[in-house]
Parts: structure tokens; C-alpha cells; sequence
């Protein structure tokens, strides 16, 4: 085998361990835990908003808003925990991501407050599955690997949250 032979394997092999490195990267879920970087036991509190897109109603939907308690921390903490979250290639960016679209079905909004040290966690999430998370200059985006998470969280938020419509 000539070197030129050897060296163009040696290239391929490599290329092909990127590959796969990338998209265990990609695929290998992750805890709520893992991504907030906080002990769940340290939330003290949590807060919502929901955007419900219904089709029946008018464009923009129903505002539903959950203040600050912490009688709904247990409910959403099981409802977000119940998942894992994967990561998404725009992560690897070496600029921040500072838009993103959450468009598809209702969207969320959740801040969990972590009281004695003022490391509040804000998180969004839309229908489809999508998370952002606040990072140094703009967003850190996962998606759910249980994507009936937001189906649950939504309708969580619906029925306990203050509707607030017409």
C-alpha cells in the first residue's frame, strides 16, 4: 500500500470519528440537572407564563400566567425532569445564538427560582419539543427527548395558571 494510499485511509478514518463523535455528542441526552448546572433540591420557587395556540382562537392565543409559589415547583420540577435534553449543533457555534424561533404549538416560559443564592433558572419551551436556556450572550437550545413533555407542561400551566383572556 503506498503512502499516499495510507494517508488518504488515515483521513477518512478520521473524518469518520468526527462524524460519529458529533452526533453522540448531538444524541446523548442530558438531565435538567446537567443543563442548569443546579441541584434541583436548591429551587425554592417557580414561575410560568404559557402562550396557548389553539386553533379556534383568535391570532396571538390565550396568556396563561402562574406566579411566583412554591406549591407548583414539585408538579413542573417532574413534568421538566420526566425528559432528557439534547443538544443542538447550533451549541457548537463559536458566536452566540441570540434568535430563535419558538413557533410550533404552545410556548412556555418557566423560571425556577433557587432562593439563597439568586441563581434563578429561566427556561422556555415550545410545542415541538424545543428548549432555550439564557446563556452568556444569548441561548443554549436543547431538544426534548420525550417531546409530549410540552403537551404536559402546557396543559399543567392551562389548568392551574390565571387565564389571562378576554
Amino acid at each position: 500500500m503506498t503512502i499516499r494510499k495510507k494517508a488518504g485511509l488515515a483521513v477518512l478514518a478520521a473524518a469518520l470519528f468526527a462524524a460519529a463523535a458529533l452526533l453522540a455528542w448531538r444524541l446523548w441526552p442530558h438531565s435538567l440537572e446537567n443543563i442548569t448546572q443546579i441541584d434541583s433540591s436548591r429551587y425554592t420557587g417557580v414561575s410560568a407564563v404559557l402562550l396557548a395556540d389553539d386553533d379556534d382562537m383568535i391570532p396571538g392565543g390565550d396568556f396563561y400566567s402562574l406566579p411566583r409559589s412554591r406549591e407548583h415547583l414539585e408538579p413542573i420540577l417532574k413534568i421538566l425532569e420526566g425528559t432528557g435534553y439534547r443538544q443542538d449543533f447550533r451549541n457548537l457555534l463559536p458566536w452566540p445564538v441570540t434568535l430563535v424561533n419558538l413557533n410550533d404549538g404552545d410556548s412556555a416560559s418557566i423560571r425556577l427560582v433557587c432562593g439563597e443564592t439568586g441563581e434563578d433558572v429561566s427556561l422556555s419551551a415550545d410545542g415541538g419539543g424545543m428548549v432555550l436556556l439564557p446563556a452568556e450572550d444569548g441561548f443554549r437550545i436543547y431538544h426534548l427527548t420525550d417531546k409530549s413533555v410540552s403537551e404536559k407542561l402546557a396543559a399543567y400551566l392551562k389548568q392551574n395558571g390565571q387565564f389571562q383572556g378576554e
